[in-house]
């Protein structure tokens, strides 16, 4: 028997001791909170572009310093442009359009924001931060060079000229794969509208370029996680890290304790494109985004695929919900990124689709919400509760496999989270994304926006399934 089988199989006879159904939600109100959700996307979308502070097209994402950090500075929020926060918002937009062709507002919101988010696009890949004059020094004894650009973000402050150039940070395969997505579902948008579009490339050579075979490094957080050297996986780095050989941990403390000095791989060069620490490194929600962003292409067979999807299965199978992912503390990110790819056509990925389902069905509270840690934003209920609902509504209908209790409380539970204001609907934004690393439960991004564009997302989801079952209140 399968293992596609034995999932399907299993998602009946799996409910969770002691689950109880909370009355629903009525289709009316999701409607009404699907509406307001729009309304609010496209009253947050920026009309206008002020240089160095915002940019047309895109919506608010903010980089928080959840206290001081050395070389970072002291504690801080400030408004952020990047690719990752606008492609995931046009994917989940995206999405839900292509569920429902009548949700007409959506469409003129992705007209403007692919045209920023091409802003983030150079040399085969996509890159978090757009490119700037730096703001400030970047030596400490000469002027920059003149006409000299670099990654950065757009306001949050870099106090000193070592932060500075580290910022400038290279290409990555997690904004590559979100915004290659984000193109193949914007060209699906189009061609459903009725216009003609003619687009066909391959995005496996371009993800596939940089992957954990033939290197001489291994990252610091892979090592202390136990991650399998040469997994074959994604990395996430789109660049050549500086080659260490016969790397290990007391050559890594040793580099890290010059990390000031030009003595140190850890050192970033003024101008000059950085992998932070110097030292590439796999992270299983990254290798999800990959696998997705090909799946949607029909590359299901590229190379990488079958490699990424044991390295994120090893994570699952060691219940590493809290860190397997470098750069997403929120728990159930990795749940909501790994179903995301299975739904997709991964079918490498059926045995961790069986463990995350197991996983959700059992760790659900009795008000429907699910919890991150404590340090993670006080536990970060909402952001965590959003990214399980759509996990759980990619296992499948859930009046057809047994999950709509689940999915009933968490619906219940974060539309009653929801602000309602002048008939418009949102969420808090949670942690979506973090610095990594040392820094990952202390520099991260939040966006209400991102938020309430997942919960879109998942309620027209919802109602595509319930349309399916003809089950109404």
């Amino acid at each position: 028997m399968s293992l596609r089988i034995l999932l399907l199989f299993s998602l009946f006879l799996v409910l969770p001791l002691g689950a109880q159904q909370i009355k629903p939600i009525s289709t009316d109100s999701i409607e009404m909170v699907i509406q307001g959700a729009l309304r609010f996307i496209e009253q947050e979308q920026v009309k206008k572009t002020i240089p160095e502070h915002q940019y047309e097209g895109e919506w608010p994402a903010f980089m928080t310093m959840r206290s001081s950090f050395v070389m970072l500075g002291k504690q801080e929020r400030s408004y952020d442009s990047n690719c990752f926060s606008n492609a995931s918002i046009q994917n989940s937009l995206s999405a839900a359009f292509l569920i429902r062709p009548d949700l007409t507002s959506i469409p003129p919101m992705l007209d403007k924001a692919i045209i920023r988010m091409m802003d983030f696009y150079s040399g085969n890949g996509f890159n978090f931060w757009p490119l700037l004059p730096p703001n400030g020094k970047l030596y400490k004894f000469k002027k920059n060079q003149e006409n000299g650009m670099v990654r950065r973000p757009i306001r949050f402050p870099l106090n000193n000229p070592y932060i500075r150039k580290a910022a400038n940070v290279v290409n990555d395969n997690d904004d590559t794969s979100q915004g290659f997505s984000a193109l193949m579902n914007y060209v699906k948008v189009q061609k459903t509208l009725g216009n003609k579009v003619d687009v066909s490339f391959r995005i496996s050579p371009i993800l596939g370029a940089w992957r954990d075979s033939a290197r001489s490094s291994q990252h610091y957080y892979n090592i202390i996680h136990f991650d399998k050297r040469e997994s074959g996986a994604f990395l996430t780095w789109r660049a050549q890290e500086i080659p260490f050989p016969n790397w290990n941990v007391p050559r890594m403390l040793v580099n890290n304790a010059f990390f000031l000095t030009p003595l140190s791989t850890l050192y970033p060069r003024a101008f000059v494109p950085y992998i932070p620490y110097g030292c590439n490194d796999v992270d299983a929600v990254v290798n999800a985004n990959v696998l997705t962003a090909l799946a949607e292409n029909g590359e299901t067979k590229a190379a990488g695929v079958s490699k990424a999807s044991k390295f994120i299965e090893r994570k699952i199978r060691r219940k590493d919900w809290s860190r397997a992912g470098i750069y997403y503390p929120n728990r159930y990110h990795l749940h909501y990124a790994t179903l995301k790819a299975w739904s997709k056509g991964i079918r490498d990925l059926d045995e961790s689709a069986l463990r995350l389902k197991k996983h959700l069905l059992s760790s659900q509270y009795a008000d429907g919400s699910f919890h991150s840690r404590r340090i993670v934003n006080h536990k970060d209920k909402v952001q965590s509760t959003a990214y399980a609902l759509n996990s759980i509504l990619r296992l499948g209908n859930p009046y057809l496999i047994g999950t709509e209790i689940q999915v009933n409380n968490a619906i219940h539970y974060l539309i009653n989270q929801a602000s309602f204001m002048d008939g418009n609907t949102c969420w808090d934004g949670g942690v979506f994304f973090s610095g990594g690393t040392v820094i990952r439960n202390t520099l991260y991004w939040k966006s209400d926006v991102y938020t309430t564009a997942l919960m879109v997302e998942s309620l027209v989801l919802y109602q595509q399934y319930v349309k399916e079952i003809k089950t109404f209140w």
